[in-house]
């Protein structure tokens, strides 16, 4: 009986690996990492206004650091996203045809 489980999860791994569901929650968590960014980059470009530093927990305490990293962030995010409605949207054209 275990190696019959073994054996269909096995058929399972080949197909396919993530479902379309796993593609839109991964897109979510992506999106949410987006926001992150965002804010960062308003409160970093407010600092670098203001002449000031940051403090409360940030990675760096420099604006100009954090405002680049998380201007990198927002564009590999975008990029991310942009790459996983390409493969839903491949994939459901392939298997309508």
């Amino acid at each position: 009986m275990l190696n019959d489980r073994l054996s269909f999860n096995k058929k399972k791994l080949k197909g396919q690996l993530l479902e379309t569901s796993d593609w839109i929650a991964l897109s979510g968590f992506l999106l949410v990492l987006t926001l992150i960014a965002l804010w960062c980059l308003d409160v970093s470009v407010s600092a670098l206004i203001n002449q000031g530093y940051l403090t409360n927990g940030f990675l760096f305490s420099d604006p100009y650091k954090l405002y680049h990293v998380s201007l990198y962030m927002v564009i590999l995010v975008a990029f991310s996203n942009f790459l996983i409605f390409l493969h839903v949207t491949i994939k459901k054209i392939k298997t309508i045809t």
